[in-house]
Order: C-alpha cells, then structure tokens, then sequence
C-alpha cells in the first residue's frame, strides 16, 4: 500500500514546463500534480508512449489538443477533466491565477523521453524545460557542500580529533 501527501515543492520541471510534484505511482499507472505560474504558456508536445487523464483542481486556463487533422481549445476550470490521447499534440496555458491539476498517466510514467516537441503549437511558449537547469546546479552545489563537509570530518576523524 503506498501513501503520500502533496509535495511542497516540485520534484522537476516537466519537458513542456510545468512544474510537476510526484504522486503514488506503479508500473501500471502513476499521478502527478501540475502547476503553471499564472499567465504562463507551456512548450507544445506530444507524448510517444503513455496517454493522461487530467483533473483541474483550481485556478483556470485552457487546453489545445491536435491529433491528425482535428483540433480543438476547450475552458480547464475546476471540475473539468480532459483525456491527452496517445501521440495528441497538446499545449496548455494559464489565466491570471495558477492552474493546478492532476494527472494520472498509463502505464506510468517512464521519463522525461517520453515527451517529445511538437512542431505544432497554439501559442507561443513563455516557459520551457531549461528551468531544471537552475535546480540542478542548486542541487550540485548543495552535494558539493555535503561532501566537503563530509571530507572535512572523515580528516578530523582520521586525526584523532573526533571519535568514530
């Protein structure tokens, strides 16, 4: 049985840049929350492999599907609930407020990959994926700190002026 509550912070970007906080997950499944900053357009893509049923929780926005020649805009507001079908090119946006929704994906989730730019697009993005860049270098200078202080007390052990 596995169990979580909503994460505080987001666990990534996603490849279209919304940010994105990991729910339960198994193989066969998995859910995330997704939120878009207000005003906030994503990058257009298209999954290759997975397909998503979306829940918006709050705030509003709108979603724009394309699979072959059909495509459509539709109002996401609380209560709303949309299908992002196998290889669909998709793209969403934000009003004035955060939008906030959750996202179950089968089969799970297997990696960002699994994302792929569309070369179509509704409107043109305001966010992108290179905001992980930023987290990866706060999170490489935060492992470098902990090994330096690590090495720093293996020295002090090592020189007898700490106990193991």
């Amino acid at each position: 049985m596995d169990t979580m509550k909503l994460p505080t912070k987001p666990d990534y970007l996603a490849p279209d840049g919304s940010e994105i906080r990991l729910l339960v997950a198994t193989p066969r499944g998995s859910m995330a929350h997704c939120r878009l900053p207000p005003n906030a357009v994503t990058k257009p893509v298209w999954h290759q492999s997975v397909e998503e049923l979306w829940y918006c929780v709050s705030g509003r926005g709108e979603l724009w599907r394309k699979y072959g020649s059909k495509d459509e805009t539709i109002p996401l507001e609380p209560g709303t609930s949309a299908l992002i079908g196998f290889q669909e090119h998709f793209q969403f946006r934000a009003s004035d407020q955060p939008l906030e929704l959750i996202l179950a994906t089968i089969p799970g989730w297997p990696g960002a990959k699994e994302a792929v730019e569309s070369e179509y697009r509704k409107w043109k993005p305001t966010i992108s994926e290179h905001k992980n860049d930023n987290v990866l270098d706060e999170v490489n200078e935060r492992l470098t700190g902990l090994r330096d202080a690590l090495n720093k007390l293996d020295a002090s052990i090592a020189q007898g002026r700490l106990c193991p």
